[in-house]
This record gives C-alpha cells, sequence and structure tokens, in this order.
C-alpha cells in the first residue's frame, strides 16, 4: 500500500499532510507527497524552487518511522496533476484536505478517482494527533454496501482499530403522520442493516452497529458520536462508472457534516492493501 497526499502550502494542506500520516501509521504504509504546478507556472524557475521548499517543509513534517518522499507535478489542473502522480507511483490512496472539502480539486477527485479517496476535515492538523482507533462503514440496503464492509473490515483489521458499521435514515415526523412511527421504521431499519451486517461479516466478527435518524442526513449525523482516530467510510453513486469514485447526494451531505475524516471507495471497488502496478 502506499498513500499520496495532495498537498497545498495552506491550512487545508496541512490538513491533508496530518491524516496522511496517521493513516500511513495506521497500515504501515509509505507516503508519497505531491504538490501540483498547474498551467504555465510550472516553466518559472522561482514558482518551481518555492514549490520545491514548501515539499521539503513538508518532509520535514512527518513524523520519525514514517518513510516519506516528494514529487512536485506539472499539469492542467491540480486535480490531474494528482490523479496522474496516483497511477505513475501506484499508490491505493489519495488524501487531500480540509478547508477546502468543497473546493474544486477534492471535487473532482471524488467523482473520477480510481483508487478511494480520504478528505480530512478542516483544522485537522491542529486536532489531537490520536493514532486509527475506529473505522466506521456507512452502509445503507442498497447495491455496494458489501463493498463498503469489505473495505472497512479489511482496513480496521489492518490497523488493529475497532468496526463500527454505521446507517442513516432521514424521517420527517410531520410527513410520516406522528413521531413513533417515525421511531417504529427507524428500528425496523435497523433491524435489516443487522441483519445484513450478521450475513456479510467473516465469521467471528461483530461489529458494533449504529442507526441515527434525523430530519436531513446532516440532523442524523449530529447524532452520532464520534471518537478522536476515527474514519468514515462510504461507497461510491451508482452513478459512478464502474471501479470510479462518485460522491453521491447523501455523501455529500456527510462530508459536510462529519467532524472526522471521510473516505470515498470506488463503486465495486476490491478492497486491497496490495501495491499497485505504476504507469508510465
Amino acid at each position: 500500500m502506499k498513500i499520496l497526499v495532495g498537498y497545498t502550502h495552506t491550512a487545508g494542506g496541512a490538513d491533508a499532510l496530518r491524516l496522511g500520516t496517521q493513516l500511513a501509521q495506521a497500515f504501515d504504509a509509505p507516503l508519497e507527497i505531491a504538490m501540483v504546478v498547474t498551467g504555465d507556472a510550472g516553466g518559472l524557475r522561482h514558482v518551481r524552487d518555492t514549490a520545491a521548499g514548501w515539499l521539503a517543509e513538508a518532509l520535514a513534517a512527518v513524523p520519525e518511522g514514517v518513510a516519506a518522499s516528494t514529487h512536485l507535478e506539472f499539469a492542467e489542473s491540480a486535480a490531474a496533476g494528482l490523479l496522474g502522480a496516483s497511477r505513475n507511483l501506484g499508490t491505493t490512496l489519495i488524501v487531500v484536505g480540509g478547508r477546502e472539502r468543497s473546493g474544486s480539486v477534492s471535487n473532482a477527485l471524488l467523482h473520477a478517482s480510481r483508487v478511494p479517496v480520504a478528505v480530512a476535515p478542516a483544522g485537522h492538523a491542529d486536532a489531537d494527533p490520536a493514532p486509527l482507533r475506529r473505522v466506521t462503514a456507512a452502509v445503507g440496503l442498497r447495491p455496494g454496501a458489501e463493498a463498503v464492509m469489505r473495505a472497512g473490515v479489511l482496513s480496521a483489521q489492518r490497523a488493529g482499530a475497532d468496526l463500527r458499521v454505521l446507517s442513516l435514515v432521514t424521517l420527517d415526523a410531520r410527513a410520516l403522520g406522528s413521531e413513533a412511527e417515525g421511531e417504529a421504521l427507524a428500528a425496523a431499519h435497523g433491524d435489516r442493516v443487522r441483519a445484513f451486517v450478521r450475513e456479510v461479516s467473516p465469521d467471528g466478527l461483530a461489529p458494533e452497529v449504529a442507526v441515527a435518524a434525523g430530519r436531513r442526513i446532516e440532523d442524523a449525523v449530529r447524532r452520532v458520536e464520534w471518537e478522536d482516530g476515527e474514519i468514515v467510510l462510504v461507497g461510491s453513486s451508482r452513478l459512478a462508472s464502474l471501479g470510479r469514485t462518485f460522491l453521491g447526494s447523501t455523501a455529500g451531505k456527510m462530508l459536510r457534516a462529519l467532524p472526522v475524516p471521510l473516505v470515498i471507495v470506488p463503486r465495486d471497488m476490491e478492497p486491497t492493501f496490495e501495491d499497485k502496478e505504476p504507469t508510465s
């Protein structure tokens, strides 16, 4: 496994670097730190020298014990540069930050990557540098949930972390007629999710299952207890091309509300920690 950090000399870049180092430590993986110079700026020596200096600062901030290297990429756009770097280096995860979560770079990656994309929440660089303690697989009952479960199981096992399965439900008591009816529907949904988890979990594994309901997805997210050292895995929309990421409506709402990092898994991806073959 190799982890690619999309680095910028900004607060968001610091968020990405912190998350990347946490995941590298958790998964015992080398870190590739890439900065992309776009357009005609790549031909300007002072721009190249400045970017190289920023990369050197980023490398110096990586904790001892994490193998890391830096790469200066040149591309028409930052997203294209990171996708190209991921292919060329054979990375299996791209990490971006943080305050630019809804920006053009992360948005492009979240809709086009062939490997999972992790997005750091704003301010992650200033948070407690806790080790990875829990992996939460956010699933529904639609096709694709099993791939997210497999990715969650594999990630938790690799990191020695706890596994939790989470399902969010939107319920409008006014439309349903009563709060009690909404609670009954949420309970029934929870029963179906627990049955699904029992069916797909490996023998001997009984992860915690949590169901949270709210009028909106954002409300449901805020009702969930989150820990330092936690990541959330979500699947791609059914609109995604096979093997690519596509941030769906529900996952997008989660991204805006989550206080912990989110990882989007490409559609129907077979999770693995094996290195990908670099391409030229």
